[in-house]
């Protein structure tokens, strides 16, 4: 098993420095206060979306054995007798 000691620091701090940020831009922007949730909301849950559609770390990877051709049909394993 990989040594994720940190990881989760790391992950609050990232946290914490998109929330900054996005604080940092509503006041420079003067964005109305009823507002400020929904922006703060955006402003986190873009990398996490950006992560999960990349594929990110954990992503599940493709078998091989059900590889699909170019015509899109799934290739039948061969019989190797």
């Amino acid at each position: 098993m990989a040594d994720r000691s940190g990881n989760g620091l790391i992950l609050a701090g990232l946290i914490l420095s998109v929330i900054g940020a996005c604080i940092v831009l509503i006041k420079v922007w003067h964005v109305p206060a009823y507002w400020v949730p929904l922006l703060v909301g955006l402003g986190l849950a873009a990398p996490l979306t950006y992560i999960i559609l990349s594929g990110g770390p954990g992503a599940p990877q493709p078998d091989p054995k059900l590889a699909t051709t170019d015509s899109g049909f799934r290739a039948l394993p061969s019989d190797d007798r």
